[in-house]
Order: C-alpha cells, then structure tokens, then sequence
C-alpha cells in the first residue's frame, strides 16, 4: 500500500495534477474531504485552493481564523516529524480541543473533526500544505491509516516541493519571454493580491534608488499618497480587464524626486489559464519606462563591461557590494561550490585571480 501511495504522489507531478494523490488519500483515509492550499504568509486567503468534499466558500473562514490566530500554536498541535506531518486534534487533549474558539466557531459549525496535515514551508515565506479532514460523525482516523499517512509523509512533502519548484520555473520562464532587455524599461510581475513576484535586475536597480517609490516586502509603496491609490485602482482595473473584458488601466506617471521628468507606468493583463502548474492564473506585468535612459544599472554595466553571465554578474555585483559568499549562497540559495565555479570563471573572464583586486577594478569601472 505504501508503494501504491508513492506512485500516486509521483503520478501527480508527472501529470500536474494532485487528483491521484487526493484519490489515494481518500482510499487509505476513509474520507472524501480534502484541501490543498498555497498561500503567503500573511494571507487570509489562499491563492490556489484545489479541494474534495468542501467549497472555498465553506473552506475560507477557517483558513483566515487559522492563519490569522496561528491556531496551531494557541492549541499547542505539535509538530510529530520532521515532514510537517500533522496529526491534527489527535495531538491535543480533547477538554482542551472543544473549549477553543476554533473548535467552536470554526470547526463544529462546518462539521470538521480531526486533521491530518502534510506542509512544505518555504523560507520566503511561501507555504503549501495538504489537508484531510474528517467529519463528527464519521469514524475518526484508524491507527492503520495514519501508521501508512506517517510513513507516506516524505514522499507527499517532496512532491509538494517539486510542485512548488516546477511553479516558479515556469513562471519564470514565462516572464523572461515576455519583457524587453531595454536599460529605459523595468519589468515587475505582480499576483492578483498586488505582490511583486518577479523583476528584472533594471527593476532592482531602480528600487534600490528609493527614487519616489520602493518595495516594502513584496508590495510597491509610493512616497505620494496620490500615486499609490492610482496604483491600486490601476491594478484593480487590469485585473478587471482580464476576466471581464472592460477596459484596461491608462499608463500613470509618478515624479521623480529633484528632476522634472516622470516615470511612466504601464499597466498590461496576463492570463496563464493554459497552464495548470501555476499558483494563479492572472497576473499583471507592470512595465516602467525609465526617462532619458539616466539610470546607473550597475548589474548591465558589468556584464557588457566584463563579458559575463547573468548569473556571474549577479555574483560580482554582491561581491562589490561587500557580501560574502556565505550570505550569498543563503541568500541566493546556492551552494557555495557553484558560487566559487562562478568565480573561478570571472576570473578566467576578467585575467584577474584575486577577490580583493576584482572587487577594486569593478568598483573603479562603475566609478568611470
């Protein structure tokens, strides 16, 4: 039966679809509900929710109780391994399980009992999980099945991984395709919740000028009042745009701190519905043109400069930003093996053999 839960997991990343996993889950559980979630800390709702047995109507008002209270840690639900696995009120004295407020007010209304969890937890504050519930009044969780869910955790855990992995590949992919390489243009790839999700390295570059506007977290913040509810309301209208055919957002300008011209933001709907790995299936590319081109782009400065990759010069340009490869690496998450390939190859690039002396020539370049 173990065997039968790992092929069903695999079977799910190969076809893109978690219905196999789900399938299985409800044979070896003995119950037909079950939700799979993927949200962002912070959220009070999910922004993909596949589920079996429960609407998202249904399923809301628990998910934004749960998230918002940190119930798992007010009910003291102990974490039982290393995979997240869950073992829902089983964990918890059952006195202590009816007197909370998510039991009463959240749980028993919509008939929801015991739980049994499977979570992948990003560190970019990124998080998915895998829930089965059971109903009040249907058999609670045999010890056979949950000795089987224990021992299928793993496999579950990495195929929500994987999932997440294969997201942000296509994503990426999708995004790279569709933006301009010009050094007067800075792309950003926002959700429907208005996070910044992508940006090119001429966005990073002009955030980092704090010039009228920045990012705080993932989310714009403009200096101007004004400017940041004609953001929104801009966002809004192309999100519109997308499922309602209405008419889209007009470009906004926002002015530049001590200069007389203006950044010119363009607002353009993008549907995804052709692939189902996605997290969503609407996103907003918001474009900003750059005036006059003035813009010090350090990361395009070295790789034209110096001949190198994106990824070297994303490398050479933390290095001369004083960043060691250790922050690098965890930052990047990357091992400090590729990085040290990466600069061994700059290096061979540039005819120069010492960190110290690179960052010196690179810092002299930028200054010229």
């Amino acid at each position: 039966m173990e065997a039968d839960f790992i092929e069903s997991a695999y079977t799910s990343l190969d076809q893109k679809s978690l219905k196999p996993l789900i399938d299985q889950l409800e044979r070896v559980s003995g119950h037909p509900r079950s939700v799979y979630c993927e949200y962002s800390v912070g959220d009070t709702h999910p922004h993909r929710f596949e589920a079996k047995g429960i609407s998202k109507d249904e399923y809301a008002p628990y998910f934004s109780h749960y998230h918002k209270e940190n119930v798992w840690l007010k009910a003291r639900m102990a974490e039982t391994s290393p995979q997240c696995f869950f073992q829902g009120s089983q964990t918890v004295a059952e006195s202590q399980l009816k007197r909370s407020t998510w039991y009463n007010e959240y749980m028993r209304p919509r008939d929801m009992a015991d739980i049994v969890s499977f979570g992948n937890r990003g560190s970019d504050g990124r998080h998915s999980y895998l829930n089965v519930l059971t109903s009040r009044n249907s058999p609670d969780f045999s010890a056979e099945s949950l000795k089987l869910l224990r021992a299928a955790a793993p496999h579950i855990n990495k195929v929500l991984s994987l999932r997440r992995r294969m997201m942000d590949m296509s994503l990426e992919s999708l995004f790279l395709r569709r933006i301009s390489e010009s050094r007067q243009q800075a792309h950003f790839l926002l959700d429907e919740q208005g996070r910044v999700l992508l940006t090119t390295s001429i966005a990073d570059d002009l955030i980092a000028m704090n010039d009228g506007f920045t990012l705080s977290g993932d989310r714009f913040v403009f200096e101007n009042y004004a400017a940041e509810q004609s953001f929104s309301r801009a966002l809004g209208q192309t999100l519109k745009a997308i499922t309602l055919s209405t008419d889209l957002a007009q470009p906004m300008r926002v002015e530049r701190n001590n200069e007389r011209t203006a950044y010119v933001f363009d607002f353009c709907p993008w549907a995804t519905r052709d692939s189902d790995i996605l997290p969503s299936d609407n996103y907003v590319l918001v474009t900003i043109f750059i005036p006059d081109g003035r813009l010090a782009l350090r990361q395009e400065l070295i790789q034209a400069g110096y001949k190198l990759t994106p990824s070297e010069t994303r490398l050479a340009v933390d290095l001369v930003d004083g960043v060691d490869l250790k922050t690098i690496s965890e930052a990047r998450q990357l091992s400090l093996a590729t990085l040290r390939n990466h600069l061994k190859s700059i290096y061979a690039k540039t005819g120069i053999h010492r960190q110290g002396e690179l960052v010196s020539d690179m810092s002299r370049f930028l200054a010229e």
